[in-house]
């Protein structure tokens, strides 16, 4: 999905089309500030799809991925190794940070 939307603003500058960034959906929050109850419009975390496909969360909140070179050409590759490439491995330190904050965790 495209983050911008294309808008006509041709007005009285003649901007004509104008990329505008896309708006997220916003829900309401209400803060505990006594019996008032003020409400803030916060935007709606949006896990990324495509990380989301393609990573397992066990119980105890380790990120789980699928090996790479396990898709094509196997024929050549030894039994061995395609068997090995079977298993899923953790996400390495570095990058652990940045696939939790797309998955929304």
């Amino acid at each position: 999905m495209n983050s911008f939307l294309l808008e006509d603003r041709s007005g009285a500058f003649g901007f004509g089309l104008v990329r505008v960034p896309r708006a997220l959906p916003w829900r309401d929050i209400r803060t505990a500030s006594g019996a008032s109850g003020m409400v803030v419009r916060v935007p709606k975390n949006k896990s990324h799809k495509g990380i989301s496909k393609r990573v397992k969360v066990t119980g105890t909140g380790k990120l789980r991925r699928a090996q790479a070179n396990k898709n094509h050409l196997l024929e050549k590759k030894p039994s061995t190794r395609t068997r090995r490439l079977n298993k899923e491995e953790d996400f390495a330190k570095a990058d652990r940070k940045r696939v939790k904050r797309m998955l929304g965790i």
